[in-house]
């Protein structure tokens, strides 16, 4: 979902919405999406009050909230597989354990980068799909809850 300004047509969330017409379209949410295993909100136009009010709706309504500033741009090669991989590499080694990207590839793409995670995976790297680290992260949660 993204936010926006009064002006920003293609935006799902406006500045200037009704709270009722706003809150209601987090409820339908999770009426149409409700097997989703999280929710990322984009755009930077919003007011950070009006964002949080709208990130502590869908957190009340049983959504795994994530603000697209989580994902890593890749900037270098025109081999998005290879600089994907680069960047995995030069990150983890400063000590980030957890990284999301956003990439498109095409078919080829994906059969190269599918062949070069194999040997990523002998070297110690894991990769979960979004839903299985989204439940990783709700019972580190869970447990940090239950020790206080």
């Amino acid at each position: 979902f993204s936010f926006g300004g009064e002006k920003d047509i293609e935006a799902d969330f406006k500045e200037d919405m009704k709270e009722n017409l706003w809150r209601s379209k987090v409820k339908a949410a999770g009426i149409n999406f409700s097997k989703a295993s999280g929710i990322i909100l984009t755009g930077d136009n919003s007011t950070n009050d009006f964002e949080d009010r709208v990130v502590e709706e869908f957190t009340r309504n049983n959504f795994f909230v994530f603000r697209d500033t989580i994902f890593t741009g890749l900037k270098g090669k025109e081999n998005k597989v290879e600089s994907l991989l680069e960047d995995m590499k030069a990150k983890t080694k400063d000590d980030k354990r957890v990284l999301f990207y956003k990439i498109n590839l095409t078919p080829a793409e994906f059969g190269e980068l599918d062949k070069k995670i194999y040997a990523l995976k002998k070297a110690g790297y894991r990769f979960y799909t979004f839903g299985d680290l989204q439940k990783k992260i709700n019972l580190a949660k869970e447990k940090k809850t239950v020790e206080k």
